[in-house]
């Protein structure tokens, strides 16, 4: 088993962890630490704190298995397979049957909430000029400003121009129609 180290101080660390040393092993801590937290609270941050104390505990238990490398990498891998498993076990719990149902009640009521805004937005779209119908919509099937611009015969600066005004346009719609309701 050949180890590649990248540094003396590597090679110590790796000595000392595999010995057993604590004291290397907190020096390990100190140095690798930080990255360790800037990578785990960046990908799971409500759970960060466990799953630190767990990577460190899984680099300590499995220090004879370091086969070389870079140190920082294998704690770095150790800590994503840490977090894969973290969320694999995670299972969500069993609901119970009145729950459920008003889970399903409640969707289906902000199913209809939804389906009824998007009618409102539609009948708002009807109200705008066409131009500017066909203008908002290229926009948001995504079609750069200047594509629409070259398409409609106008500058990219108008394209955006209308497309605010449009949006305004259906946004006080969509109010006042709430305001209705």
């Amino acid at each position: 088993m050949s180890i590649d180290i990248e540094s003396e101080s590597e090679a110590a660390w790796v000595a000392g962890l595999r010995s057993g040393d604590q004291a290397i092993f907190r020096q390990l801590v100190d140095h690798f630490g930080r990255r360790l937290e800037l990578f785990v609270r960046n990908r799971c941050p409500s759970e960060a704190d466990d799953l630190i104390q767990q990577t460190w505990l899984k680099v300590w238990n499995s220090r004879d298995r370091f086969e070389g490398g870079k140190l920082g990498a294998w704690i770095i891998t150790i800590a994503r397979n840490t977090i894969y498993d973290h969320f694999r076990k995670a299972k969500p719990e069993p609901m119970a049957n009145e729950s459920m149902v008003i889970a399903e009640m409640a969707t289906q009521s902000l199913r209809m909430e939804q389906e009824e805004e998007l009618a409102q937005l539609r009948d708002c779209s009807k109200k705008l000029p066409e131009a500017s119908q066909r203008i908002v919509g290229r926009f948001y099937n995504g079609d750069s400003g200047e594509k629409i611009a070259e398409a409609e015969d106008i500058e990219r600066s108008t394209v955006y121009t209308r497309v605010h005004r449009a949006l305004a346009s259906l946004r006080k719609c969509m109010e006042q129609k709430r305001s209705w309701h």
